[in-house]
C-alpha cells in the first residue's frame, strides 16, 4: 500500500499537524486552501487554535471513517424502498419544523410579555425618581 500524503496544518498557537489529505480535505476550508496551492509551507489556520484543531481532525477522520462506510451501506438498499425512505424523512422534517415553529412562537410571547413587564417596573421605578412624566417615552429631567 503506497503511502498517504500528508498536508500540514499550523494552528494559531504554534501546534504543527502532519495530517492524511483524505483526513484534511473533509474540512472545506482547508479544501479550498489546497486547490489556491497555499499548501507550501503547510496550511496556516490563524484562527484555530490547537486543541480546537486537535477536535476538528478527530471529526474529519470519523468523516472518513466506520461512519462513512455505514451511510454508503446504509443507501444500498432496494430500489422501492427509497421513495418510502424519502417521504418518512420528508414528514419527520415537517414534524419538527411544526414544532419549532410553535416553540420560537411561545418564546416570542413570553420575550414579549417580559419586555413590557420590564418596560412597566422601568417606567415606574423612573418616574418614583422624577425621571418620567408617564406619558408615552417621554423622558423629562425633573
Amino acid at each position: 500500500m503506497p503511502p498517504t500524503k500528508k498536508i500540514t496544518l499550523k494552528s494559531s498557537d504554534g501546534e504543527t499537524f502532519d495530517v492524511d489529505e483524505a483526513v484534511a480535505l473533509q474540512s472545506q476550508t482547508i479544501k479550498r486552501m489546497t486547490e489556491d496551492d497555499r499548501i507550501d509551507n503547510g496550511i496556516p489556520l490563524s484562527n484555530v487554535t490547537g486543541k480546537i484543531l486537535t477536535k476538528v481532525i478527530e471529526d474529519c477522520k470519523k468523516m472518513i471513517g466506520p461512519r462513512r462506510a455505514w451511510d454508503a451501506e446504509f443507501v444500498k438498499v432496494d430500489q422501492a424502498v427509497l421513495p418510502i425512505l424519502y417521504d418518512e424523512a420528508c414528514e419527520f422534517v415537517e414534524r419538527a419544523r411544526k414544532c419549532l415553529a410553535t416553540e420560537l412562537a411561545a418564546l416570542y410571547d413570553e420575550a414579549c410579555e417580559f419586555v413590557e413587564r420590564a418596560r412597566k417596573c422601568l417606567a415606574t421605578e423612573l418616574a418614583a425618581l422624577g425621571y418620567w412624566n408617564g406619558a408615552g417615552a417621554q423622558f423629562c429631567h425633573g
